[in-house]
């Protein structure tokens, strides 16, 4: 049995308006909605991935840090930085981003490489990062 505020509402809204109410999105407005959320993806993806590369350099300069202190470490125990390889520290950074190298090793100098690997490879700015024992740091946009 039907209410009194039933059958004015019911009494009130026309068949046209309750056929529309029931059909739903047309395929047309569905097509808008798919259009508008493909062009957002094709604006948002490509900046997230350069903000994840960005934040993976982290990892580089990270175990960088790390590598020198270790070559550090050993020079202090040997009295030179001859005779320092990747036997004082890890090949990879911690999070595998990148790969580690000593190069140019003397009596009082060592350069640090770190080359990135995989999809951090995608960021040709800053595709390896150098350390020395002086601290200078190239190149200086990735740090």
């Amino acid at each position: 049995m039907k209410t009194a505020f039933q059958k004015t509402a019911m009494a009130s809204t026309s068949p046209a308006v309750l056929r529309k109410s029931l059909l739903g999105f047309t395929l047309i407005e569905l097509l808008i909605v798919v259009a508008i959320v493909g062009i957002l993806a094709a604006i948002a993806v490509p900046s997230y991935q350069t903000q994840v590369r960005e934040a993976r350099r982290s990892d580089a300069q990270t175990a960088l840090t790390r590598f020198a202190l270790a070559v550090e470490r050993y020079a202090v125990a040997q009295g030179s930085y001859l005779g320092a390889t990747t036997a004082v520290y890890s090949t990879t950074s911690v999070d595998g981003y990148y790969t580690l190298s000593i190069s140019n090793v003397t009596a009082s100098t060592y350069t640090l490489t770190a080359s990135a690997t995989g999809t951090q490879a995608a960021d040709t700015s800053c595709l390896s990062l150098t350390l020395d024992q002086a601290g200078n740091k190239l190149p200086t946009a990735c740090w």
